[in-house]
């Protein structure tokens, strides 16, 4: 059956949107570098300093100063909402939560006694959930007899 599903309160945990700046490649581009390797100490960059890094083909050595200036025109610094805190099995068996079949009467359920049948799915459909601030539409049936919410 259809269970509509919100945070009741963050109890202990207190849950807050954060402002995260990150780093978005303008246009898909690949690039494979890696770590200059102790044999090749000597290698220069273009520049004349001291190589760290090369690429993956071994024909270009490249110094941190003019890596940093290169990715600085194939990205671009983007702001973005997120939780404070990463969303795992503890935070969800540490809060409170309420469910609703008609959006009328809400019951209670404790993250502890909640069963997903897919993990992965949940945490990432919760941190959406809260993200939005608005309650989620689950498939799960619950279980009176253990005091548990099946979702699946």
């Amino acid at each position: 059956m259809k269970l509509y599903f919100r945070i009741a309160d963050n109890g202990k945990i207190k849950i807050k949107m954060a402002k995260n700046t990150i780093f978005k490649s303008k246009e898909p581009k690949m690039i494979t570098i890696c770590p200059l390797p102790s044999f090749l100490k000597g290698a220069k960059c273009g520049c004349g300093k001291n190589a760290k890094f090369m690429f993956k083909n071994m024909s270009t050595f490249i110094c941190n100063g003019c890596f940093e200036k290169n990715m600085e025109n194939c990205t671009k610094l983007v702001k973005e909402d997120d939780v404070s805190i990463p969303i795992t099995r503890t935070t969800i068996l540490r809060l409170k939560f309420e469910w609703s079949i008609n959006e009328r009467r809400w019951y209670t359920v404790y993250g502890r006694n909640l069963r997903p049948k897919n993990w992965e799915k949940f945490l990432l459909r919760i941190r959406d959930m809260i993200i939005s601030g608005k309650m989620t539409l689950f498939d799960g049936e619950y279980k009176r007899e253990y005091k548990e919410l099946v979702i699946y």
